[in-house]
């Protein structure tokens, strides 16, 4: 992710990996800092070439932002493109996700949220609606807790 600034190094370990880039899942996020239809195709592009690829197989808006509409149109023409296989969100909350809806845009493949058995429950009604509207709910912080 763009924010933890490491696609450099994941670009490089990819290469002296020796393994093939098919055989290898790679993720990353649109910096929170980046909105808007121009901005998120030039991150793209620019995050490609940190990586050392023409493409990654899932690209997710970091976290919602005030132009989410405009920054999701962004990635999904990045996947028209070829620049990402599936494109999806991060910490997006139900209300952002009916904003995409209430626009008529596809839904994200996936959510990336915070879940845990301490927030689980708080998550019900998010994780209902991805799921009613064919949206994968991936965890992250899934071991966090007391």
């Amino acid at each position: 992710a763009a924010l933890y600034e490491n696609e450099l190094d994941v670009g490089k370990a990819i290469q002296d990996s020796g393994v093939p880039r098919q055989d290898i899942f790679l993720a990353t996020k649109l910096h929170p800092d980046k909105e808007g239809y121009d901005s998120t195709l030039r991150a793209v592009r620019s995050q490609l070439k940190l990586l050392h690829t023409d493409y990654v197989d899932l690209y997710l808006i970091h976290a919602p932002n005030s132009k989410i509409v405009e920054t999701w149109d962004a990635l999904l023409a990045a996947q028209r493109a070829g620049l990402a296989r599936s494109v999806g969100v991060s910490n997006f909350g139900v209300k952002h996700l009916e904003a995409l809806k209430k626009h008529r845009r596809p839904m994200p493949a996936v959510n990336q949220v915070e879940m845990h058995p301490l927030v689980y429950k708080s998550r019900a009604k998010l994780v209902q609606f991805c799921k009613d509207n064919g949206v994968l709910v991936q965890a992250y912080g899934a071991l966090w807790g007391p």
